[in-house]
């Protein structure tokens, strides 16, 4: 049962993903690539702390794409 359910979320969360990319990347196809990449290279050496830094400094620059810039008029 659960499997069925899993199978049936999955094409819903894909396009969720999908689309979360392409609000981030705005025309940019190399966004996110320098992140990915400091991410790979500190699994490789098994710097778990440069890891979550890379990781989270990335979701953070992410977020901030995603959100509305602020309306000085209403802050």
């Amino acid at each position: 049962m659960l499997t069925d359910l899993f199978d049936q979320f999955v094409p819903a969360l894909r396009e969720g993903i999908v689309e979360t990319c392409r609000l981030i990347a705005r025309g940019d196809e190399n966004i996110g690539h320098a992140a990915h990449a400091g991410l790979v290279e500190a699994m490789r050496d098994g710097d778990s702390d440069r890891a979550a830094a890379v990781l989270a400094d990335e979701i953070r620059f992410s977020l901030s794409l995603l959100r509305p810039a602020a309306d000085p008029a209403t802050d």
